[in-house]
C-alpha cells in the first residue's frame, strides 16, 4: 500500500511539475496542470486546453 502512494506521489510529480511550467510560459494559470490529478479526464481536459485554446501569450507577440 506504501509504495503505491509513493509511486503514485512521483509520477503525479514527473507529471504536474512540466506541465505547470508549459502553462505558465504559454500565459495560463499554471494551477490548471493540478486538474492532470482527476483520473482520465483531467489528461483529456489539460490537452484540450494546450491544444485547442488560442495561448495568451502569443496573443501580444508580433512577428516582425
Amino acid at each position: 500500500m506504501g509504495e503505491q502512494i509513493f509511486g503514485a506521489l512521483v509520477g503525479a510529480v514527473l507529471v504536474i511539475v512540466p506541465l505547470w511550467r508549459i502553462f505558465a510560459r504559454a500565459g495560463f494559470n499554471p494551477a490548471l496542470s493540478l486538474l492532470v490529478i482527476i483520473p482520465l479526464l483531467g489528461f483529456i481536459i489539460v490537452t484540450a486546453v494546450l491544444g485547442f485554446s488560442k495561448w495568451p501569450r502569443l496573443e501580444n507577440h508580433n512577428p516582425s
